[in-house]
């Protein structure tokens, strides 16, 4: 949906500069700025999502808490965070 969405902005866009200028748009821009994003693209894009939230949440470990040394220690309080908050959401402790 997103794909055909950005799809659908860049013709918008085509369309706009071409009645502005007057000229014809080349094939070759044409296809650069109606062409959305692909499945690689997404997946790209939401991995790089994942991995920033994730140091921005292992820099804060870091930063507040005196007794980790190094980004390793951190992100393992951060994952040992997690699993005791999905332990305390199921019930268990």
């Amino acid at each position: 949906m997103e794909r055909r969405y950005d799809e659908m902005r860049g013709s918008h866009m085509l369309k706009a500069i071409q009645s502005m200028t007057d000229q014809p748009i080349p094939d070759w821009i044409r296809k650069e700025l109606v062409q959305g994003a692909d499945e690689l693209d997404l997946v790209r894009s939401g991995l790089d999502d994942t991995m920033r939230l994730s140091f921005q949440q292992i820099k804060e470990v870091y930063d507040s808490n005196r007794k980790v040394n190094d980004y390793r220690t951190a992100s393992y309080v951060v994952a040992i965070d997690k699993i005791s908050r999905s332990y305390l959401d199921i019930g268990i402790y």
